[in-house]
């Protein structure tokens, strides 16, 4: 099975795709300094490490909720490192990747997972997409087509119209790792329901604040495991559960999750109990 990521159409004018390696040359080597000066400010909800790599320091996107990053000082550091950072920073901003996400960190995301710029977006213009790419690379396995670009908007317009809630995305829904390391490098939160979860986000570097350990009836072990790493949040919506969590992991703040029968449902999906809940 394959995945591949392509990012559809956004408004903007031409420019040239991100070479890595050069930026690699640009950083001496690495790529840490240049996303170590992007880092959140103190005083947004903390720092992370770069998905790029376990250990690369980036954060969520500085500026406007639309993610736009300033330019962003290099305090504290030798004046030849700063000038590094700055001139592998103006690099990226002239690559179609940052023009298209407003992130640096996000934009060397892209250039790392080779992603394509496609013409047209939407059910069509990825049902073009995927067939020509069957065709160019003989494809007879299971494929998978990831739209970044539409994963990009979606997160633009959460924070535009609710710049003071923390989006959390459920990695139970579609684990991918393209999608999962964009959105880190966007700044979303995580939802984890498992161990597996939990390990697949830590190895992208996203600090404990922006996880939530969301599983409704949590495994002792797994509970243990949270512990270890830092988890600071997890749901409950039973008494047994919060008994459980108390013993196992005193301190750790918790979420209440609470029934709301959607009004909306279908009469047989009604019937067949269907039900939503919210944290």
């Amino acid at each position: 099975m394959a995945s591949i990521g392509v990012l559809s159409p956004r408004p903007m004018g031409p420019a040239a795709s991100l070479d890595v390696t050069a930026l690699d040359s640009l950083c001496s080597g690495s790529l840490d300094e240049l996303l170590a000066a992007h880092r959140a400010p103190a005083r947004s909800s903390g720092t992370a490490t770069s998905p790029l790599s376990p250990g690369h320091a980036a954060g969520r996107p500085r500026g406007d909720p639309d993610g736009e990053e300033d330019d962003g000082g290099v305090a504290g550091v030798d004046p030849v490192r700063a000038a590094k950072v700055r001139a592998a920073t103006d690099f990226v901003k002239k690559s179609w990747q940052y023009k298209a996400t407003g992130s640096v960190s996000a934009a060397a995301v892209l250039a790392d997972l080779h992603v394509r710029r496609v013409p047209h977006g939407g059910p069509e213009g990825m049902k073009r997409v995927a067939a020509g790419l069957i065709k160019a690379n003989a494809l007879d396995d299971t494929t998978y087509v990831y739209d970044l670009g539409n994963t990009l908007r979606l997160f633009k317009a959460w924070r535009a119209a609710m710049p003071r809630v923390a989006p959390f995305y459920a990695v139970k829904c579609n684990p991918e790792p393209a999608l999962l390391r964009l959105l880190a490098a966007l700044g979303a939160g995580f939802d984890c329901a498992s161990k597996a979860e939990l390990e697949a986000v830590a190895a992208l570097g996203v600090p404990q604040d922006r996880v939530i350990f969301a599983h409704p009836c949590k495994r002792p072990a797994d509970l243990r495991f949270a512990a270890g790493a830092g988890v600071q949040l997890t749901t409950f919506d039973t008494e047994g559960e919060l008994g459980k969590v108390a013993a196992m992991y005193p301190g750790v703040g918790l979420v209440l999750r609470v029934r709301c029968d959607d009004p909306d449902v279908s009469g047989a999906a009604a019937a067949a109990g269907a039900v939503c809940f919210a944290v």
